[in-house]
C-alpha cells in the first residue's frame, strides 16, 4: 500500500498581513491586502482564506464604526457623552 503525503498549501502572506492590519485599525491597508489575497485564496492556489474573510469582515466593521463616529461628530453629538450617560443612568 502506498501512502502519499498530504498536499500542503502555503498560507498567503497578503491574507496574513491584511488580517493583521485590519485588526490593528489600519483599515485601508488591510482592506487592499485582503482584496489582493481574495483572488489567491479563493482559487486554492494559497491557503489563508479564513484570514482573508476575517480581515474583510474587520475592515467593514471598522469602516462602519468610523462612519458612525464621523456622522455623530458632524451632528454635534459626542459618542463619549452618550456612552457615559448610558452607563451612569442605566
Amino acid at each position: 500500500m502506498t501512502y502519499y503525503a498530504p498536499r500542503v498549501v502555503p498560507c498567503s502572506g497578503y491574507a496574513t498581513a491584511g488580517f493583521v492590519f485590519a485588526a490593528t485599525g489600519l483599515v485601508p491597508v488591510g482592506l487592499i491586502l485582503c482584496i489582493i489575497a481574495w483572488s489567491e485564496t479563493r482559487s486554492g492556489e494559497r491557503g489563508g482564506h479564513a484570514f482573508t474573510v476575517a480581515g474583510l469582515t474587520l475592515s467593514v466593521i471598522w469602516f462602519a464604526l468610523m462612519a458612525l463616529a464621523i456622522a455623530l461628530a458632524a451632528s454635534g453629538v459626542s459618542l463619549l457623552s452618550l456612552v457615559l450617560d448610558a452607563l451612569l443612568t442605566g
